[in-house]
């Protein structure tokens, strides 16, 4: 609670914040980072400005000079592939309903030497991506539907935070939000309340 008022200043329409460049259409918004895309271009004279660039990658070669090599070839195909995609941007329609979607996929075992599996989901409010997150499962799933699934589970807890924070704000979704799943199996299990002896084992993240 704030117990003394304060004086705030009216700026105008926003245009740039935290690395961000906004711009204004007559059909919506955009959001780019063309700003720090061109960055990556420029010839640094001080190497530890180089290193700022890739942070803890390159501080672990410090200790791993057999991986040097891979780091720096990794490093500038991301660069050229910013540079060469930096018209790319996040685009808001002002024609675009308040209606939620939420999408998910998984890469079940992609990691050959854990084979632990990538989930990801993202979400949109009409035609407009809001969210999005990838991330690497603290345990090994035994089967694709079990790792859709916790990607069902997990998707639902990103899709209540965003209902709740949209009702607060003063847009209350009444319908359901629909979550796009690509395993049959997995969506049947998810919607089927009754008990499933081959799943008792699942451990949700």
């Amino acid at each position: 609670m704030l117990h003394y008022p304060f004086h705030i200043k009216e700026l105008g329409h926003l245009t740039y914040f935290l690395g961000l460049e906004v711009y204004y259409h007559h059909e919506g918004i955009f959001f780019k980072s063309t700003k720090i895309h061109s960055g990556f271009g420029d010839i640094l004279d001080d190497p530890t400005l180089y290193c700022k660039l890739v942070g803890k990658l390159i501080y672990v070669t410090i200790t791993r000079p057999n991986i040097s090599f891979v780091v720096h070839t990794i490093i500038q195909r991301i660069i050229r592939f910013l540079l060469g995609s930096s018209k790319h941007d996040l685009f808001f329609p002002t024609n675009s309903s308040l209606n939620f979607q939420a999408y998910n996929n998984v890469d079940w075992v992609g990691c050959s030497n854990t084979r632990k599996s990538t989930i990801g989901w993202c979400m949109f409010i009409g035609n407009a991506l809001i969210s999005w997150k990838r991330k690497k499962q603290d345990s090994v799933s035994k089967s694709p539907i079990e790792v859709e699934y916790c990607t069902i589970f997990t998707t639902c807890s990103e899709i209540i935070w965003s209902r709740g924070l949209l009702t607060k704000l003063g847009f209350s979704q009444v319908q359901p939000i629909p979550q796009h799943a690509g395993n049959t199996s997995a969506i049947q299990i998810a919607t089927n309340p009754v008990y499933h002896e081959r799943t008792k084992h699942i451990k949700v993240d």
